[in-house]
């Protein structure tokens, strides 16, 4: 099981610095900076530890937050979000979906598709320039 947070938890701290460093890239309109987030993550670092956060708690409370918020996720926010976690919501499935499988039928079809529009392209005449009235 992870290891529950401290405040005293430098390595914790650099991680919660991280997290936040990155939020920033995902709203930038947030006003936030690497500086604020030096002085900030104390703060987040504190409120974890009086939750009761492991790293990894921490790490999916920031998941959820980015996936239900738009915007920068306050101490608030970040704690709401563990709580509903630890309530039974689930951590967004952020890996990607598969596409779907092309079937040969699909296939056909959508090169029968491509020879019909170039068939209506070869075959279209074309449109005399338009005149205009003559300027003197």
């Amino acid at each position: 099981m992870d290891q529950q947070l401290t405040c005293s938890d430098t390595e914790a701290l650099k991680i919660i610095i991280n997290e936040l460093n990155g939020m920033i890239f995902l709203y930038p309109h947030c006003g936030q900076s690497d500086a604020t987030v030096q002085v900030i993550a104390p703060a987040y670092l504190e409120a974890c530890v009086k939750a009761k956060m492991n790293r990894k708690d921490f790490a999916d409370a920031c998941s959820y937050a980015r996936q239900n918020y738009t915007v920068f996720p306050t101490v608030a926010h970040i704690i709401k979000a563990h709580r509903d976690l630890m309530a039974g919501a689930r951590v967004p499935h952020t890996k990607p979906s598969l596409p779907p499988v092309i079937t040969d039928e699909m296939r056909d079809r959508g090169v029968a598709n491509c020879r019909k529009i170039l068939d209506m392209v070869k075959n279209v005449k074309r449109v005399p320039k338009c005149r205009t009235f003559a300027t003197r």
